[in-house]
């Protein structure tokens, strides 16, 4: 096999020229390394340093789906839409957003309902643990996340409505990023100042919390859930408007642009 290093040098060269250019490309190359190392590495510190449990663990990465999933059904639904040069075609239609926002968050809480209950019974054969033990008092802290996931979703579908296309690398990196500050794997009180101040602004900080009081000590601390119910209400809202707002602009220019 004659092998040409000069054709083998050239490739290498145009990947990198490709990534160095593309700051989202760039971004992921240590993007998620990092997250992994802040998540886990928090969560080992927890484990070693205060009263913790493999349940709650398990069920903090279990819940932890419903944001991430409802925020890719929502996310994604639209980003396709976009890729496949769909959206004039369906909004030229007597569809309205609203009806598009109603159908989108309907499948998405059916969706990431449908994956957490698999989870939750491959959890039963691998580790023994049935979720349902924990009675009704689970139910508000599904409510919480299925709401935390919704407004999520839709800012990183205002992220398509200004990205277009090229918005896709950019939703997993944003979904992801309040991962480590939502402590879904470790109290709050292990992260340092700053990521307190911050965690204590996201809605999941609270609900997790809760989540861990829940399968820990038994107990489900009703002003956790009061602050995240709040804070999931005007992030909604927020997200809401942000959404149609950006939507209704690019309505405005054409959305064909968006495919571009």
């Amino acid at each position: 096999m004659n092998i040409s290093f000069y054709r083998v040098r050239a490739v290498i060269l145009g990947h990198i020229s490709h990534m160095t250019q593309d700051a989202l490309r760039f971004i992921e190359v240590f993007y998620w390394p990092l997250m992994d190392l802040i998540s886990w590495g928090y969560a080992s510190v927890w484990t070693e340093t205060q009263q913790s449990s493999a349940s709650s663990i398990l069920i903090g990465a279990l819940l932890w789906h419903l944001v991430t999933r409802i925020n890719y059904e929502i996310s994604f639904s639209f980003l396709e839409e976009v890729w496949s040069q769909n959206l004039v075609n369906l909004f030229a239609s007597p569809l309205r957003l609203s009806e598009w926002m109603l159908a989108t968050l309907l499948l998405a809480i059916a969706v990431a309902c449908v994956v957490c209950l698999f989870l939750s019974i491959i959890i039963y054969f691998l580790y023994g643990f049935v979720i349902t033990t924990l009675g009704w008092r689970l139910a508000p802290i599904i409510a919480q996340l299925i709401l935390s996931g919704l407004w999520v979703g839709f800012l990183c579908a205002s992220l398509v409505s200004y990205r277009g296309k090229r918005a896709g690398a950019l939703i997993y990196i944003v979904g992801w990023l309040f991962d480590p500050f939502s402590c879904v794997y470790y109290a709050i009180e292990v992260l340092p100042p700053f990521a307190q101040a911050i965690a204590r602004l996201l809605p999941m900080s609270y609900t997790f919390e809760a989540m861990r009081s829940l399968v820990i000590l038994k107990q489900l601390p009703l002003s956790n859930l009061i602050i995240g119910l709040i804070l999931n209400c005007i992030y909604l809202v927020l997200s809401l408007c942000i959404f149609k707002t950006a939507f209704e602009a690019n309505r405005n220019k054409g959305l064909e642009r968006l495919t571009e």
